[in-house]
């Protein structure tokens, strides 16, 4: 499975393709420029997660090379300190959408996210399999 970005014919950068098989959560996160100090703003965030890298909405525009320190915490509040490569940005205004790729995780770690991505997989598949209460069929009481 590739973890990096890849090009389209017109030579734009198209979506890593780990991200198609990542999960979706809401987690807490925190990430600054690698050259920056480190400023630790946990925000409750939407994002895409693989073992390979996430993706998340962003304020600021983060040019595709731009290395980068992030915390992620799990549940149940179990940290998670990594360093990633920005490796594509999209604009989807107001903001921007930005996919990083792990260059530095420890494997416990990349485990945790592992064990985290698979469990998501998990309860939304059982949720789309299982029928919904109020789709359910009536029980047939026998009586005519």
């Amino acid at each position: 499975m590739a973890s990096t970005s890849t090009k389209n014919q017109s030579g734009r950068q198209e979506h890593p393709t780990w991200i198609e098989v990542g999960s979706t959560a809401r987690l807490w996160l925190s990430f600054w420029p690698q050259d920056e100090p480190a400023v630790h703003r946990l925000k409750l965030t939407n994002l895409k997660i693989h073992s390979f890298g996430l993706q998340f909405e962003t304020e600021q525009e983060l040019q595709p090379g731009t290395l980068l320190e992030l915390r992620l915490l799990l549940p149940p509040m179990t940290a998670i300190a990594l360093k990633g490569t920005v490796t594509h940005t999209t604009r989807s205004s107001p903001k921007y959408v930005t996919s990083i790729r792990f260059t530095t995780i420890r494997e416990p770690d990349r485990k945790r996210l592992d064990d985290f991505t698979a469990n998501r997989r998990t309860i939304r598949l059982r949720a789309r399999c299982s029928p919904s209460a109020g789709n359910a069929a009536p029980a047939s009481t026998g009586l005519s």
